[in-house]
C-alpha cells in the first residue's frame, strides 16, 4: 500500500503519513485506531504489544480482494472468477 492509498483510506494527507513513516512526528490515537481497523488487527497487535493465535478465515488481503470482486458487475465477476480458477488450476 502506498502512502497515498493509506492517506486516502484514512482521510488524512499523504504528507502526514510520510511524517509518521519517517518518525518525524508521532501519530495520534485516532490514527492508530483507524490503521488497526483498516488492517483488521487490534491496536495492541498494531503497536507490537501482543500477538494472538492465528485468526480463522482468510487474510486481510484476500478479504479486501473479495470485497472488490463483490462490488463488480456480475458479468465482470464471472470473468475475474474464470481467470482465477484457470490460474489456480495451472498452479496446482
Amino acid at each position: 500500500m502506498t502512502q497515498y492509498e493509506l492517506a486516502e483510506a484514512l482521510g488524512i494527507s499523504r504528507d502526514l503519513v510520510g511524517h509518521y513513516e519517517r518518525r518525524s512526528q508521532n501519530p495520534n490515537l485516532e490514527f492508530v485506531i483507524k490503521v488497526a481497523k483498516l488492517f483488521e488487527v487490534s491496536v495492541d497487535e498494531f503497536l507490537g504489544f501482543k500477538t494472538t493465535p492465528e485468526k480463522s478465515g482468510p487474510p486481510p488481503r484476500v478479504k479486501k480482494l473479495t470485497r472488490r470482486l463483490v462490488d463488480l458487475p456480475k458479468t465482470k465477476q464471472g470473468v475475474v472468477l474464470e481467470m482465477l480458477e484457470s490460474y489456480l488450476d495451472k498452479a496446482s
